[in-house]
C-alpha cells in the first residue's frame, strides 16, 4: 500500500507541475481530451529519457511515418507520435496506481481486522472453505477450515412442510373443479420444493397412489376417499389426511485438532460459527487470509502499457496500407491526365504542374480534408524541380518514394524518356493507362473479398439463430 501511495503521489505532483510550468509556445498534438493535460508530463519524460533528434525509431516505423505524414518534418512527426504514446502510457499508469492503492488499502484494512465468527452457508449451498491465520503467543500459522452447511431447525422443517401442504390442494387437483368434485385423475406429486410426499389411499380401487381415478360403479352422489399424505423434509415428516369426493363421470497441521473442532463443535442450526478466543490454554486470534490482488493489478498495468505502445505502431502500419490502396486507386486517374495533357501539346513538366494546380484547387473549393497521397508526392517532386533539381532524377525519385510497382514503372518510364527524348512516350502512356484499369479492378476486387470475409461472422450468427428458431420448437413438440 505504501508503494502504491508514494508512486501515485509522485505521479500527481509530476503531472500537475508539468502542466503548470509548461511553455505557452509548446506545440502539442491535436486536442485529445484528457490527454491534453498529460502532454506536458509526457514532454518532460521524453526530454529526460529521449532527445528530439536521437529518438529510437526503427526503420520500418520511420518509413511508415514518412509515408503517412507527407510534406511534414519527420523529426517533428516522430516527436509528436512518441509524445502521444507516452502520454497515453502515463494515463494508464495513473489509473493503475489509483486502482492498486484502493485495493491494497482494502486488503490492509481486512488483514488487520480480527475475525470472531465464520458465516455458515445456508442449507443446500454445500460447505464453505475458509482460510484463516491463527496467531497467539508468538506463533502464527495458516489453516483451512471447512464449515458445513446449516441444518434446519425443527420449527423450520415444520414451517416448510406446512407451507407445502397449504399449496398441495392446488397442485393435486389437476383438471378437476375442486377436491369435492373429482371426475378425472389427480396429480399426486411425490416431490414439491425439496419436500418428499408419500401417498396412501384407503380405497385404491377408486384412487390409487399414482392419482389415477376409477370412475366405474360410482354412485350418483359420489364416494368420499381419504388420502394420506406423508410429507418429509430433511429427516422430519408429518402426516396429513386429505378427503376427496369422487363423482361419476359427466356426460361431457498443529492446529489440526482446532480445525476439526471448528468443523463439528457448533450446532448446525446456528446462523454463525463462533470462533474460540483460547485454545489449549493459549489466547488465539483469527484473521482472514487476503489474496493480494493489488500485486496482480500492478503486473496487469505494465502489460497494458506495453500493449498500448505496440498497438499505436500497428495503427500507423494500417494507415500505410490504406495509403497504398488509395494510391493504387488514384494511379489510373493520374496516368489518364498525364496522357491527355501530353497529347494536347503540353510538356511532361507542364502537365505535371497542371495536375498539381488542379488538385490544390479542388482541395480548396471542395473543402476536402483527406489528402491524396499520390498527389502529395507529386507536389514534392514539383517542388524539387522548382528548386533546380534535374527533372529526370526527380521523376525517378518520385517512383521510389511511392514504393509501389506501378509508380516505380511510371517514374522509370518518365526518367528514361526525358534522357532519351520523348519519342514513343504517347504509346507507353496509353499502354500504362490500360494496365492502370486492371490495377484499379484488382484493388476493388480485393476490397470486395475483404468485405465478404467480414460478413461471414454475422451470416453464421444469423444462420445459428435460424436453426435454433426452427429446431427448438420441433424438439419441444416431440413426445418421448
Amino acid at each position: 500500500m505504501i508503494v502504491y501511495g508514494v508512486s501515485l503521489g509522485i505521479w500527481i505532483v509530476t503531472v500537475v507541475l508539468s502542466y503548470l510550468i509548461k511553455s505557452p509556445n509548446q506545440v502539442f498534438p491535436l486536442d485529445k481530451g484528457v490527454l491534453n493535460y498529460l502532454y506536458p508530463a509526457g514532454r518532460v519524460f521524453m526530454d529526460i529519457c529521449l532527445t528530439k533528434t536521437k529518438m529510437y525509431c526503427n526503420r520500418k516505423l520511420e518509413q511508415a511515418l514518412r509515408e503517412v505524414y507527407v510534406l511534414e518534418d519527420i523529426e517533428d512527426v516522430k516527436y509528436q507520435y512518441f509524445l502521444e504514446k507516452t502520454s497515453k502510457i502515463i494515463a494508464v499508469l495513473g489509473m493503475v496506481l489509483l486502482l492498486g492503492l484502493t485495493v491494497s488499502f482494502t486488503e490492509h484494512v481486512q488483514e488487520g481486522k480480527a475475525v470472531t465468527s465464520l458465516e455458515r452457508p445456508q442449507p443446500g449451498m454445500g460447505e464453505s472453505q475458509y482460510q484463516l491465520i491463527v496467531q497467539g503467543e508468538g506463533r502464527q500459522e495458516k489453516i483451512d477450515v471447512a464449515i458445513g452447511e446449516r441444518e434446519y431447525t425443527k420449527e423450520e422443517k415444520q414451517e416448510k412442510i406446512q407451507e407445502v401442504f397449504e399449496k398441495l390442494e392446488e397442485i393435486i387437483i389437476g383438471k378437476n373443479q375442486d377436491l369435492m368434485n373429482v371426475t378425472s385423475n389427480l396429480n399426486l406429486e411425490t416431490q414439491v420444493e425439496d419436500v418428499t410426499i408419500l401417498w396412501e389411499s384407503e380405497q385404491e380401487e377408486l384412487i390409487d397412489i399414482s392419482g389415477e381415478v376409477n370412475l366405474e360403479n360410482i354412485y350418483e352422489k359420489g364416494e368420499e376417499v381419504n388420502l394420506k399424505a406423508i410429507l418429509s423434509f430433511d429427516g422430519y415428516e408429518e402426516e396429513y389426511l386429505i378427503t376427496v369426493r369422487v363423482l361419476p363421470p359427466k356426460e361431457n497441521n498443529s492446529y489440526a485438532s482446532l480445525q476439526k473442532e471448528l468443523e463439528k463443535q457448533n450446532s448446525k442450526t446456528q446462523q454463525q460459527v463462533k470462533l474460540p478466543k483460547r485454545w489449549e490454554g493459549r489466547d488465539i486470534t483469527f484473521y482472514p487470509v487476503i489474496e493480494k490482488i493489488s500485486l496482480y493489478i500492478g503486473g496487469a498495468g505494465v502489460l497494458i502499457c506495453l500493449l498500448l505502445f505496440l498497438i499505436k505502431d500497428k495503427e500507423i502500419y494500417k494507415q500505410v496500407e490504406q495509403r497504398e490502396n488509395q494510391m493504387l486507386l488514384d494511379y489510373g486517374e493520374i496516368i489518364s491526365k498525364l496522357s491527355l495533357l501530353y497529347q494536347a501539346g503540353m510538356t511532361i513538366t507542364g502537365a505535371w504542374e497542371k495536375i498539381i494546380v488542379e488538385y490544390e484547387k479542388n482541395m480548396l473549393s471542395w473543402k476536402i480534408i483527406k489528402k491524396r497521397y499520390a498527389y502529395e508526392e507529386m507536389k514534392i517532386t514539383w517542388q524539387h524541380i522548382k528548386d533546380g533539381r534535374a527533372v529526370a532524377k526527380s521523376m525517378g525519385e518520385f517512383g521510389r518514394r511511392c514504393r509501389l510497382n506501378c509508380y516505380l514503372k511510371l517514374g522509370n518510364l518518365l526518367e528514361q524518356n526525358i534522357h532519351k527524348g520523348t519519342k514513343g512516350l504517347v504509346g507507353l502512356l496509353e499502354a500504362e493507362r490500360v494496365d492502370a484499369k486492371e490495377i484499379r479492378m484488382d484493388v476493388i476486387r480485393k476490397r470486395g473479398e475483404e468485405a465478404g470475409i467480414k460478413l461471414i461472422f454475422p451470416m453464421v450468427g444469423m444462420l445459428g439463430i435460424c436453426i435454433i428458431v426452427i429446431i427448438i420448437p420441433s424438439f419441444l413438440s416431440m413426445k418421448f
